[in-house]
Parts: C-alpha cells; structure tokens; sequence
C-alpha cells in the first residue's frame, strides 16, 4: 500500500513539475490551445499536430508554426531526435512526420528552418559524408545519394528512427490524382526561434502547388473547360484534389488500360 502511495505521489509531481515547465517554457498562445501534445526539452517547446485532421503540406505546416514565432522541429542532435520518436511513440503515431529540414532554396544543399545548414557535428551534408556519430538518415545508397533533387522535404520516421527525403510537394501516386502531400507536423518554439518577419521569407510553393487558374481570361469557359467539372468526381472521394491536368492523365490511362485489357473480338 505504501508502494502504491508512493508511487502515486511521485506521478503526481511529475505532472505537476512538465505542466509548470510547459507553462514557463511554451508560449501563452500555444499553451492555451491545450496542454496535451505539448512537451518540454532543455529550453524547448514541442507541439505535437498527430490528428490526422490537421495534416497540412509543408508550407502549410510552416505557417502554422509561424503563427506563434516557432518553426518547424529541428532535431539537430541524437538526444533531440531520440525525443521526438519516443514522444511520437507515446501518442501512438507510426507514420512518417515533417520536419524543418529542406533543400527548396538550394537543391544542392539541406537547410534547417533556421537557415543553418546541414554541416553541423554529428551529421554530414547532401549524404556524401558519412560519420560515425549520429546517422539520422537510412543508411541505403539511394538515401545517401550526393545527387539530390530539388524540392525535397525530410520526414522522420519513428518506426525506425531514421529520416528519409521525399517529395515536397506530392509522390507519384498524389499526383496521378491530383492530391497534395499533406502529412503530421511537429512545431518548435525555444530560445532560437527565428523572428517573426521571416516567416515572410519561407519558400513559397510554386509549380504544381501554384494556384491553378485554367478558366479563360476573356472568353466563357465552355463546360469541358471548366475545371470544375473535371474536379468534382475525385473531390468526392479526396477533398484535396485539384489537379486538373492529372486527372486528365488518369482517365487516359484508365481508357487505354481498358482497351488493352478488352480487345474487340
């Protein structure tokens, strides 16, 4: 009984002890949005988006972290990365999330949210150098690759603690259908935050993730060339979709797979 007690009180205090460490530490705005995804390392404030509701691309994530002069998380070190697994473990999320590492400004280069690159120690730069320390990245040669892409993104992965690149804007499988690369976040706010007005400076999306405006300027569009109509099929089923041009692909494809699958007799 006296175990239990003890036990009990000890748990007690350390809630009592995060949620005055969440209080001093988070900023005002983001503590009152609820104290449940929220967590505290050293000087940092994490705050977790795992609903599946708010999954947004990857600007639209940094916007969000903005919005209270925080960034996307950067875990620059082990102890920070191991943190945010077992703290995406803990709310029982299995699924890649991002974070603020990219190379939109330099496709030869990663950047942190902060602006720093990726030469820091303990890492090495656009997976040509590999150390013996923390090795965050999967160790395939495709991942390793010096020869990256432009508009990459890095998403961690808690299942097996490693990062990977992708896509920032969709894989092959989204843009087949028109469907934007929306994911889980972690935001960071702490004592490097960057200020405010340079949210302004973020990479914004441009190509497929640009506004579409395929409506006619000076004529009324007819039905087919009205991108609505094309549209509202899929945005039944995937509320995100607003490739038009794909989904023009897709019906193409569709037919000639039908017409290769059933010859005429």
């Amino acid at each position: 009984m006296l175990v239990l007690v003890t036990l009990t009180a000890a748990l007690a205090i350390a809630v009592s002890v995060n949620a005055d460490s969440i209080a001093n530490i988070c900023p005002d705005d983001v503590v009152r949005t609820g104290s449940k995804y929220l967590k505290v390392l050293d000087d940092k404030c994490y705050q977790f988006f795992v609903d599946p509701a708010l999954k947004k691309t990857y600007w639209e994530a940094q916007i969000t972290c903005n919005q209270y002069e925080g960034k996307l998380a950067m875990p620059k070190t082990e102890k920070f990365n191991q943190f945010l697994v077992d703290s995406l473990l803990d709310y029982n999320i299995i699924e890649e999330v991002f974070i603020g590492l990219d190379n939109l400004k330099n496709a030869n280069e990663f950047m942190w949210a902060d602006g720093k690159n990726l030469r820091v120690p303990g890492f090495y730069n656009n997976f040509e150098k590999d150390i013996e320390m923390f090795r965050p990245f999967r160790s395939s040669t495709v991942e390793q690759r010096p020869e990256t892409q432009s508009n990459e993104c890095v998403v961690l992965d808690p299942v097996i603690d490693s990062w990977r690149k992708v896509n920032c804007r969709r894989d092959m499988v989204q843009r087949l259908f028109g469907l934007k690369n929306k994911r889980l976040f972690i935001c960071e706010y702490g004592e490097d935050d960057i200020d405010k007005e340079d949210a302004d400076d973020a990479v914004s999306p441009t190509g497929d993730d640009a506004t579409h405006n395929d409506t006619q300027v000076n004529d009324r569009p007819t039905l087919f060339q009205n991108p609505d109509f094309w549209r509202w099929p899929l945005r039944t089923i995937f509320p995100d979709f607003d490739d038009v041009v794909a989904f023009k692909t897709a019906i193409v494809i569709l037919f000639t797979v039908i017409v290769l699958t059933f010859p005429e007799p």
